[in-house]
């Protein structure tokens, strides 16, 4: 992982929550360029944080930018679709804020793996 993903990621495990500018240092850093690892920072940060109340930026922040991450082309395919599932069902429990990206994703794709809820 980058050095400044490292860096926030530590920053808001040992804080326990996310601040306003805490999401305007990932919007920063993701303007860069948004791939895997920021996928995955954006999800280890949801997994830890789950339950507590999440700052309706970050809720903006994980579906806008988890969603276009995963859907290209109008079409979830069936590896993102497998890797997103392995990060969401890893506590066993969808919640709200996933269960919102999963609805976004819904709306964006034209095409969704059979696997996907509601297929």
């Amino acid at each position: 992982m980058r050095w400044e993903l490292q860096e926030i990621k530590q920053h808001i495990y040992e804080d326990g929550s996310i601040s306003t500018s805490d999401i305007q240092l990932l919007n920063d850093v993701f303007a860069a360029g948004f791939g895997e690892e920021e996928a995955e920072l954006l999800l280890d940060l949801n997994h830890v944080l789950s339950g507590n109340d999440l700052a309706p930026e970050f809720v903006t922040l994980f579906v806008d930018s988890l969603s276009a991450y995963a859907v290209e082309s109008g079409t979830l395919s069936a590896a993102k679709w497998e890797w997103i599932k392995g990060h969401i069902l890893r506590d066993e429990v969808v919640d709200e804020v996933e269960a919102r990206l999963l609805a976004r994703i819904a709306t964006m794709a034209k095409t969704l793996p059979a696997e996907f809820p509601g297929q």
